[in-house]
């Protein structure tokens, strides 16, 4: 009930007969749902069903709170235990395989993505889970009395779980990428390029009815299908930025590292990208704006370390106007000037315009961009009006898909897929620094001008700390 009033509210719709306020009758209806679980003593002994209502009351936790908040965290670790103890994850008992493993398959999506949000290691570590993906089956396909469950129906074919799957596959890869690289500082390049493969071949196993394609050419999707494109690309590309930050910062030391310079930012600008796509949709008054796509506190995080890899990008240009630069491959690597830089991070502004009144993490991204945008357009060199479409080229879908030479091997094959386009080449514009003196970005002086080496430990504090209270 607190889910169905969430889609009345999300789509700005009054609720049926006298029920009140959306928002109002969802509070109640979650309030009551987590009293029943309370009553039911769901963490010492659940019974049936017990495990799917405690995933939905979480979910609805989630999606109420505009920003990242512990609470949930804390009751995806108390599900998790309770999921081991009913032996969810691993599938030792053959009664309803397949409902198992979808319930496992969203108790694995929600600690992964939670723990990322706040920054706190996952509960599920790969060698300890080997729940298979769940069959791509419609409800009706099964039930109680199912001695055998019939064949998965090919991925081609679009059901509700298919989603699951998709986003299970891409999860798994994302899981291990922020386990290793974030958590446990890998600092192996081979090892970053082995996760890169791997999540290269996640996305080369979705089902080409997942796989994003743009508006204009996808008339026939429904709104409800697209929304799930986004969501599997975003996951997709975050990954890449996750995986190649580190590396990004140290390419401008040392060119061996250009390949994750060159992913990471193209990831950037594609989400933010996407970002603009979401924002035009939902202005239009068409059955995407009737869907009401929700920029959870989730995706706002990944719409922010894309705006901040953005500014560090142009940071590191407004650096490095000298010809030691060009001579260091400096203006190759990227296929974005200043100019398309900086509309892309104005798109991001205005959409954190429109959020930044209703939660505390888009206004704090909200003021670290404004303070960018500012400083860096102080001097002059881009006056494009700031409410002004993007004018910057989108990468093709399949970001990253073209595994460079290993570290080591020439970069002259590697920088010969980039556009040659004459417009991508226009002298670099002199801009000044930015100054994080103002209370709003205080700390993140050093994490920008730290010479070529950004501190994402500070940027991690920084973004993550201040949220991570007992706030109800």
């Amino acid at each position: 009930m607190a889910m169905g009033a969430f889609i009345y509210m999300r789509a700005a719709e009054p609720l049926p007969g006298e029920l009140g306020r959306p928002d109002e009758v969802m509070e109640v209806f979650q309030r009551r749902s987590t009293e029943c679980l309370i009553m039911a003593n769901c963490s010492a002994a659940p019974g049936p069903y017990t495990m799917e209502a405690l995933l939905m009351n979480i979910q609805n936790e989630f999606i109420r709170r505009r920003d990242a908040h512990l609470s949930v965290w804390l009751l995806a670790g108390l599900a998790i235990r309770c999921e081991w103890d009913t032996i969810v994850i691993r599938q030792f008992t053959r009664s309803s395989p397949s409902s198992k493993a979808r319930c496992g398959g969203g108790f694995g999506l929600l600690d992964s993505l939670t723990s990322y949000q706040l920054g706190l290691p996952s509960m599920i570590q790969d060698p300890q889970c080997d729940t298979q993906l769940p069959s791509n089956l419609l409800d009706e396909d099964f039930g109680p009395h199912s001695v055998h469950l019939p064949a998965s129906r090919p991925e081609t074919e679009v059901t509700p779980i298919l989603y699951t799957i998709t986003k299970t596959r891409i999860t798994t890869v994302f899981r291990a990428i922020y386990n290793r690289v974030t958590l446990a500082r890998t600092e192996s390049y081979e090892g970053i390029m082995v996760l890169h493969k791997r999540l290269l071949a996640a996305r080369e196993s979705m089902s080409p009815r997942m796989k994003m394609t743009r508006f204009s050419s996808s008339v026939t999707a429904t709104p409800y299908l697209m929304i799930r494109r986004y969501n599997l690309e975003l996951l997709f590309q975050k990954s890449f930025c996750l995986l190649h930050r580190q590396h990004m910062t140290k390419s401008y030391q040392d060119p061996t590292y250009n390949f994750s310079r060159r992913t990471c930012l193209e990831a950037a600008m594609t989400i933010l990208q996407y970002q603009a796509d979401i924002r035009r949709e939902l202005h239009s008054g068409d059955a995407f704006h009737r869907s009401k796509w929700l920029a959870t506190s989730l995706e706002q995080l990944d719409f922010l370390m894309a705006s901040i890899i953005i500014c560090l990008g142009l940071s590191s240009q407004a650096r490095r106007q000298s010809s030691q630069a060009h001579e260091n491959g400096e203006h190759g690597v990227s296929p974005y000037n200043q100019l398309q830089l900086l509309e892309a991070l104005r798109s991001a502004h205005d959409f954190l315009d429109e959020l930044k009144n209703i939660s505390k993490d888009c206004q704090k991204a909200y003021n670290v961009i404004s303070t960018m945008l500012q400083k860096f357009s102080s001097d002059g060199g881009s006056q494009a009006d700031a409410h002004s479409p993007p004018v910057y080229p989108v990468p093709d879908m399949d970001v990253g898909m073209d595994v460079r030479p290993h570290p080591g091997q020439s970069n002259v094959a590697a920088s010969s897929t980039i556009s040659t386009d004459p417009s991508l080449e226009t002298a670099p514009t002199q801009f000044s620094q930015p100054d994080f003196a103002s209370s709003t970005c205080e700390g993140l002086d050093s994490f920008f001008n730290i010479a070529d080496v950004a501190d994402w430990d500070l940027w991690e504090t920084f973004v993550r700390g201040p949220n991570i209270d007992g706030e109800a």
